[in-house]
């Protein structure tokens, strides 16, 4: 079942870290409907696939400008 976007506007990696650590979950636009970046237990997490792996930062996740937050 795909994850519903909030609407709201877009925003870039620093933010979306910043609301990973308020312990919100984030995806990008680019990215399907199941993929979203979250924190546990103080390690950065992307649920992929229906699978939770830890998150290898890629250029485009860093300098990305198009986060959001998902319910």
């Amino acid at each position: 079942m795909p994850t519903p976007v909030i609407k709201q506007d877009q925003f870039n990696f620093k933010t979306a870290l910043d609301k990973v650590l308020e312990g919100k979950k984030v995806t990008k636009l680019e990215w399907h409907n199941d993929h979203y970046g979250f924190m546990r237990a103080d390690i950065l997490h992307i649920h992929r696939e229906g699978k939770d792996n830890v998150w290898s930062l890629s250029t485009g996740d860093i300098s990305g400008e198009d986060y959001v937050v998902v319910e």
